[in-house]
């Protein structure tokens, strides 16, 4: 299992991203992009953090959360995360799906379907259309 923002220890520098404030923390793509190792490009406008201050806020070109909105360490919450308040970005995406195997990624539709189905807001059915239909297709390509 990948670990996502180990020891929370906050990172200096993201890619061309200014750096960050002292004990923030990666979410959504960028936290993404960093434990997997993702060689994709810095996207272009804005990448989120998890600050330690109790407000919202732009620092630069991050996007700084409250604690509040920090998901748990983990591929779901992070995907979720990022599909929610990044929109999607299809060249993670892909990279991303590129290095899970297709039995991870079946566990992980499987465990969550119905939580995606069942969320009222748009862009957890939307996100897991889009997913399911990437995976489709990455599962024709190997086979």
């Amino acid at each position: 299992m990948v670990a996502y923002n180990q020891n929370s220890r906050p990172v200096p520098v993201f890619h061309a991203f200014p750096a960050l404030e002292e004990g923030s923390t990666l979410a959504g793509y960028a936290a993404l992009i960093a434990g997997h190792g993702l060689l994709v490009p810095a996207p272009p406008d804005y990448l989120c953090a998890i600050g330690t201050k109790h407000k919202r806020y732009e620092k630069g070109r991050w996007r700084i959360f409250t604690p509040r909105h920090k998901p748990n360490d983990s591929l779901h919450n992070h995907l979720t995360f990022a599909l929610k308040h990044e929109g999607i970005d299809l060249a993670v995406l892909k990279a991303l799906l590129s290095r899970l195997s297709l039995k991870l990624l079946s566990i992980l539709f499987v465990q969550n379907q119905q939580a995606l189905i069942a969320e009222d807001s748009g862009f957890c059915t939307s996100g897991y259309a889009v997913m399911n239909s990437i995976s489709r297709m990455q599962r024709k390509v190997t086979s």
